[in-house]
């Protein structure tokens, strides 16, 4: 069913039509009502003539190089998407799509996280299902995350593979040692004859630079954790905001309806992370209020961000110059501009 179709069910057949977008009617008990489709009126509203002006004055080029031109009204949301961070940005949302929970959205990192739908689909631990530890070697705040796969057959041939985020461990004060010895007893205890992989965060590559202590001295963890006789997955370096985006993608990442990624509700640690552990900062310049293209850090769920996207990036992320696609993912994904 698109747009129009829905919204004509709301509007009666003697509604009146002033302009387009917008209906006017009266009802039986002589209340006044008039409906807006807002995304058309937005898309009215937007003269291409100028539009190019402005363009030419900027001098904005297309990718061969030439004056970029808006042929039409989609060629101009293109760009302004690219400039407010892609068609799920709340910015762009909220200044061209009429979205009304998009301002609540505007600081927060992970803006694609939706409570009700992410913690929906949520299974509790499978028996056997491969599990995946991350790791955070936070100086007060060292964390680790328990990720399941569940991988299900669709239509007899094809496979989709969606992740439940189960538990968060945390490790403060504790010795490299006490620390591991706590997540092996849990994954061998909880995750029963589940194959068990470690993520560890790129920062686990230095040595004597993550808080842990250790009787030898100085030590890089992911060599510590390979002596244990952990099965280790090299991390893959990138920014933070690199790492955002793509958990966004992955969080706006579905299969018939159900998304990829599904969160315990009954673990604090993973909500509060995805509403709050990345944020942008507000701040003042040339006497406006404008938020940072960067995020902050508050000192604790960050740790917790930090493994989670490092985890998103190592799996799903960018390898070299090429893009490693989104394996066993058949869902809708919206790439992100």
């Amino acid at each position: 069913m698109d747009d129009e179709t829905s919204l004509s069910r709301f509007i009666p057949a003697n509604a009146c039509k002033p302009m387009e977008g917008m209906w006017s009617w009266e009802t039986v008990d002589g209340m006044h009502c008039i409906q807006f489709d807002c995304d058309v009126v937005t898309e009215g509203s937007i003269n291409l003539e100028n539009e190019n002006h402005i363009l030419k004055q900027r001098g904005i080029k297309d990718e061969q190089g030439n004056q970029l031109v808006f042929k039409t009204v989609n060629d101009y949301f293109m760009l302004k998407a690219k400039e407010l961070g892609g068609w799920d940005s709340p910015l762009f949302q909220q200044e061209f799509r009429n979205a009304w929970d998009a301002a609540t959205k505007k600081q927060a990192a992970f803006h694609q996280f939706d409570f009700g739908l992410h913690t929906k689909y949520y299974k509790t631990p499978q028996p056997g299902c491969p599990l995946e530890i991350f790791i955070d070697f936070g100086t007060h705040h060292p964390c680790a995350g328990f990720v399941q796969s569940d991988r299900y057959g669709v239509d007899g041939s094809n496979e989709v593979t969606f992740y439940n985020c189960h538990d968060v461990i945390r490790g403060e004060g504790m010795a490299f040692d006490t620390f591991f010895d706590i997540l092996i007893d849990i994954a061998n205890k909880e995750y029963h004859d589940c194959p068990v992989s470690y993520y560890p965060v790129q920062e686990g590559k230095i040595k004597s630079s993550q808080g842990f202590t250790s009787k030898e001295g100085g030590f890089d963890p992911i060599t510590a954790m390979r002596l244990k006789d952990l099965y280790v997955i090299n991390p893959v370096y990138s920014k933070i905001a690199p790492r955002v985006k793509l958990t966004n993608e992955m969080l706006n990442t579905y299969h018939k309806g159900r998304p990829i990624l599904n969160f315990n509700p009954g673990c604090r640690d993973w909500i509060e992370m995805l509403e709050g552990g990345y944020r942008k900062e507000k701040i003042t310049r040339f006497k406006q209020e404008v938020y940072t293209e960067s995020y902050f850090k508050d000192g604790y769920h960050d740790h917790l961000a930090d493994g989670f996207t490092g985890w998103i990036n190592t799996k799903f992320g960018k390898y070299g110059n090429g893009e490693r696609a989104l394996k066993n993912h058949k869902g809708n994904v919206r790439q992100l501009i």
